[in-house]
């Protein structure tokens, strides 16, 4: 405190305002709302019903080539889960064969919202490219309290990729999926060849907005209260941001994505939860690509040229060892 007094020489009155309160996330009382069984049971029906798509949608059925998306465990930790679906290659391991895509998802209701954009990944790519969905049960309004923390996350992942036979691959985090990317680029460096975040949580977590939007802000406007009833007031995933959500295992830096051009963040505009306008300056400031969407907190999965555009930038690092030949704005199918 004597260090800031002096650098910005501010004198600070004495006493105590009581107004002022500071958000202590893994201090504070656990916020939530309760939901009737029916919710969880529609929640769960709704799971099923994407796991059944995902298997019709993402498995290949040629003469020459058979091959279908299934669930695994990582071995050291079976609460750790995901889909893997290999690429339509002879080898996965080969020089010439396309990188993996490592797929975490955010807030929410699981993979299943996020179903049409892998397809759109997997289609880019000629289905060439092996597919990772890591699964975050604890943040998908499932019964579920274990939360691994990020650290024990990133060595399950390194772990899957080594049971397959992948040194590298490029990872792709939606919002809270961003915090698992940068654990993996913190700890797990040499695994990431390329690194693509869409509306994500992990820079200046060190600033409140994050924790103030998510869990204090009294919402007012229609998508900050549907965000607050199904993502902030749910039971587990309030008890994780509560009392799991750790900013220092979460945050990234500029200097912890790959060198150069095997970095894309895609910020939205009008972002209810992330402070993209700073985000994209420091962004700016430290040289990493980025596009500002002119879109809200995940309507990238709704915007089908934005969507579109994403799923062709992860193609072709999948494609091209984490370059990019182009880069498209908007670009459909």
């Amino acid at each position: 405190m004597a260090a800031l007094v002096q650098k910005h020489q501010h004198r600070f009155a004495p006493g105590y305002n009581v107004q002022l309160r500071s958000i202590r996330l893994n201090l504070d009382p656990v916020k939530a709302v309760h939901r009737p069984c029916f919710f969880y049971a529609a929640l769960f029906a709704m799971d099923c019903l994407g796991k059944i798509l995902l298997h019709l949608s993402m498995s290949d059925r040629t003469a020459a080539y058979r091959s279908k998306v299934r669930r695994h465990r990582v071995r050291s930790n079976p609460k750790v889960t995901y889909w893997y679906r290999p690429g339509r290659t002879s080898s996965d391991s080969s020089d010439q064969a396309p990188l993996p895509v490592v797929f975490v998802h955010g807030l929410g209701a699981g993979i299943t919202p996020y179903l049409k954009f892998v397809w759109k990944v997997a289609r880019a790519t000629s289905q060439t490219a092996p597919l990772y969905l890591i699964e975050l049960p604890h943040v998908s309004m499932r019964f579920h309290e274990h939360a691994p923390t990020i650290p024990e996350t990133t060595r399950e992942l390194d772990a899957a990729l080594r049971e397959h036979g992948h040194r590298r691959a490029v990872f792709v985090g939606h919002s809270l999926g961003s915090a698992v990317v940068a654990g993996m680029c913190r700890w797990s460096r040499k695994r990431v060849a390329a690194v693509v975040l869409i509306d994500p949580i992990c820079f200046l977590l060190h600033l409140p907005a994050v924790a103030y939007q998510f869990v204090h802000r009294p919402p007012t406007r229609a998508n900050e209260r549907f965000v607050s009833f199904f993502a902030s007031r749910e039971l587990f995933i309030s008890r994780f941001i509560s009392r799991s959500f750790h900013w220092y295992h979460s945050c990234m830096w500029a200097d912890d994505l790959p060198a150069g051009d095997m970095s894309t963040v895609y910020l939205s505009q009008n972002d209810l939860l992330v402070p993209s306008k700073q985000v994209d300056r420091y962004l700016e400031r430290q040289g990493v690509q980025r596009q500002m969407m002119p879109l809200d907190h995940a309507q990238f999965l709704f915007a089908h040229q934005w969507e579109t555009t994403v799923a062709k930038d992860v193609a072709e690092r999948a494609l091209y060892h984490g370059n990019r030949r182009s880069v498209a704005h908007a670009v459909v199918y």
